[in-house]
């Protein structure tokens, strides 16, 4: 009897400690705190407040918080008491400590599930997390209630009651492109009021009210706005001389909305592009950046980034080739926030947040169209931009993204850089994704740019696993220092100087420090390129901060090179006399210095030789440069009367053609380059010059353009293959891989429209290139084999 009355009693008592436990309430958590309240390491973490709402004191100690039902003591509360009608705040930030602050050792996130259990091991109180915007909390309407509410204006430690809701904006139509004017109506979920702008501004409680309807429609026939504003200086050299775009320029509306109750804000800035076309998104053949920003962030005399301004009015004749101005500025202080919307080439939203912006660049900044930084950090929202913006290189997130205009290429439409960064895959260097675009400032057509990753501390900590804090970066074989020092760079540049590097234990120590092939297969690269804006400019090393970490180069900023298909750039990388830019001493000293070893000599020699046969195969060189011309080319007549970029009389075809008659010869000149300096016989040079016909395959071909035209094509490796009806005598057929390898080889003498048998099953499925030729005509098309 005595035992029976134990267990009922405990069981009263357990159930009267869990009514009593019951009282506390999850009351309000943030799960994207960017510029919220901060922990005392100054760190904006995810928050959950709790709240006693029963009449008595509670001692939290045994109460279990966790994300996870499966684990509902995932981490333990020690002995707190809170008092009635008390709030408690716990970071969620992975620190897992008690002292100064409650912090638990994981963070919240929209899959979670936030469970709070009681010592007796039953579930006080489960939510399942939900997404929440940046800085907006969510929470009981009232202290200790179920009903749960979004709010804009957060109360950690405090009552929701003094929270303002968070008001939701909705949109009748999607921003984007629309092939009709429409009229756009907007709504809230709470009744606050809505105030718009169509300048680029953030709204204020003094904006206009959002009418019932706002008509959106092509605004392509007003007068031009900022695109009148000049954005070079006045006295720029005549080539990149600012100059008046023609009027009629594609224009669409941009849209800021905020929602305020009672003249405080009450949501996010909501921003929308609009564009008004028959074609809709097919308006343009690429996707679309859209950047909405304040016009005085850009154009204002004092701080507006894209103008020469004040700056320029300070020192008017001063910078030398590339003058003075606001663009030329850099730092933090020369950030300006905006937003960036990204259409993709199905019309469809890739990325929608608000950034910060910089110009991006050197030299460039002085040209009339400029490139942007994209910065993605925590105070404007979203501490990435989360998207797969590059197809195929495994990268969903990014800090930083460049919108990129053709650098000194700009006055020739030449994509230059992007090309040298497609030739080197397989190679022992890193390269910089590319996707082409079409650009707007706040609703006005600004033109064909490149969407390009950066080499930074966030680029080379992505793809190596390394922390942002242990890398050096060098920006020059000055060392000036980009991030971390220059201690060790100096230490090899300095023993490089001072040793003979013929000595083999001095080399092994070089080889310790630097990644030989790396530093290899960049110069040569340049070499081929015939780069002449270097080594003394466009150099940057990196290492990671390791006793075992060694020196690799990145390939900087190729624009202006294949422009002279003889130029020697193997004695312009090595010439030990020259004292100033564009090939100092000090940048030619590695190059060298090496060379007076023979492994390395040997190594370097057969590398480049390897490298025309595959890699910098013309064929192969060619194809890359047809692409890129087709890429551009049914854009770039808009972009044109936009920027007038290109001389008179130019085309962007002359352009394209003049590269191309420069990679017709350039292998050949670099074979020779190569056997007079280091004093070969040809046999030593395992490269067998080709110099025959190399075109421009452009998508449209001219009647007199006999296409290649194979069949089926894919095919398991057996085709017809038709003589293009301009060709005559012996015909050469090669097939090549992807890497540039040819795989096929073989000559035909066949009459012009005569259609032949091709085998090639004996190679694996993939992606080839065919090149066909005779004495005067090439023609190449890609090939797959299933």
């Amino acid at each position: 009897m005595i035992r029976t009355s134990s267990i009922i009693l405990s069981f009263f008592l357990a159930l009267t400690f869990h009514n009593v436990l019951a009282q506390i309430n999850l009351n309000e958590w943030v799960l994207e705190n960017s510029t919220g309240i901060a922990d005392a390491d100054g760190d904006h973490s995810d928050w959950v407040e709790l709240y006693n709402s029963s009449s008595t004191a509670i001692d939290l100690n045994g109460y279990g918080l966790s994300d996870a039902p499966a684990e509902p003591y995932k981490w333990i509360f020690p002995s707190i008491t809170m008092q009635p009608g008390e709030f408690l705040l716990v970071f969620c930030s992975d620190k897992d400590q008690f002292i100064p602050e409650l912090h638990t050792n994981f963070k919240l996130s929209d899959e979670d599930v936030l469970v709070l259990t009681d010592p007796l091991g039953n579930t006080v109180q489960s939510i399942e997390l939900e997404e929440l915007p940046y800085n907006v909390s969510q929470g009981g309407v009232i202290d200790g209630s179920t009903e749960l509410k979004q709010f804009y204006v957060p109360t950690p430690n405090g009552s929701n009651l003094d929270g303002i809701p968070y008001n939701q904006i909705a949109l009748s139509r999607q921003p984007g492109f629309h092939a009709e004017a429409f009229q756009l109506s907007v709504s809230g979920s709470e009744p606050h009021e809505i105030r718009y702008t169509t300048d680029g501004s953030e709204p204020q409680a003094t904006d206009s009210l959002f009418p019932a309807v706002l008509s959106i429609q092509d605004r392509s026939s007003e007068p031009l706005g900022l695109s009148s504003i000049p954005t070079t200086a006045p006295n720029a050299g005549p080539l990149v001389l600012w100059e008046i775009p023609e009027p009629n320029q594609f224009k669409g509306t941009v849209l800021r909305l905020r929602s305020f109750n009672n003249g405080a804000p009450s949501s996010h800035i909501v921003t929308a592009s609009y564009f008004i076309h028959p074609s809709e998104y097919g308006r343009y053949s690429l996707p679309v950046v859209s950047i909405v920003t304040d016009s005085l962030n850009l154009f204002d005399y004092d701080t507006g980034i894209y103008v020469p301004g004040l700056h320029h009015d300070l020192d008017p004749e001063g910078g030398g080739v590339w003058g003075t101005g606001n663009f030329h500025q850099s730092g933090d202080e020369w950030e300006r926030v905006a937003h960036v919307q990204l259409f993709g080439e199905d019309g469809d939203i890739e990325l929608n947040q608000q950034i910060g912006i910089r110009i991006h660049g050197t030299g460039s900044r002085a040209l009339p169209q400029k490139s942007l930084r994209f910065y993605a950090r925590e105070i404007y929202g979203e501490p990435k931009m989360e998207h797969e913006i590059f197809k195929n290189i495994g990268k969903d997130e990014f800090d930083v993204l460049v919108l990129r205009n053709m650098g000194q290429d700009f006055v020739t439409g030449v994509a230059q850089d992007v090309l040298a960064n497609r030739l080197i895959d397989n190679m022992y260097q890193f390269k910089l994704a590319d996707r082409p675009v079409i650009s707007f400032i706040n609703g006005e057509y600004w033109g064909i740019q490149n969407l390009r990753e950066r080499f930074d501390k966030h680029y080379l900590s992505a793809y190596h696993e390394l922390n942002e804090d242990s890398i050096d970066i060098i920006d020059s074989y000055y060392g000036g220092v980009s991030q971390g020092d220059n201690v060790a760079y100096f230490e090899l540049y300095n023993f490089i100087a001072n040793n003979d590097l013929s000595n083999e234990s001095n080399y092994e120590f070089v080889e310790e420090r630097m990644h030989i092939p790396d530093f290899i297969d960049n110069t040569l690269t340049r070499i081929y390129l015939g780069c002449y804006d270097w080594p003394g400019n466009n150099i940057r090393i990196w290492r990671e901060r390791s006793p075992e970490g060694k020196f690799r180069w990145l390939l900087l900023d190729n624009d202006g090179c294949l422009g002279n298909a003889d130029f020697n750039s193997l004695e312009h990388a090595t010439d030990p006399n020259s004292t100033s830019w564009p090939n100092p001493q000090e940048s030619t000293l590695f190059l060298r210095k090496l060379l007076e070893n023979e492994e390395f000599k040997q190594q370097f020699i057969s590398r480049m030789a390897h490298l025309l046969n595959t890699t910098f195969d013309r064929l192969r060189v060619g194809v890359h440069l047809t692409d890129l011309f087709n890429t551009y080319q049914p854009e770039y007549d808009e972009h044109d009367s936009r920027w007038k970029a290109m001389p008179d009389n130019t085309t962007l075809h002359a352009s394209y053609d003049r590269i191309m008659d420069v990679v017709k010869t350039r292998s050949c000149h670099v074979r020779e380059h190569f056997i007079n300096y280091f004093n070969l016989q040809a046999s030593e040079f395992p490269f067998q010059c080709d110099s025959t016909g190399l075109f421009l395959e452009v998508s449209s071909l001219d009647s007199t353009d006999a296409p290649l035209i194979i069949y089926p094509n894919p095919n398991n490796g057996l085709f017809q293959l038709t003589i293009p009806t301009n060709m005559a005598g012996k015909v050469y057929l090669k097939i090549m891989d992807v890497s540039g390898s040819t795989v096929y080889k073989s000559s035909i003498d066949k009459a012009a429209g005569d259609a032949i048998e091709v085998n090639t099953q004996q190679l694996a499925a993939g992606i080839y290139v065919l090149q066909l030729n005779d004495e005067y005509v090439s023609r190449r098309t890609k090939m797959v084999i299933r």
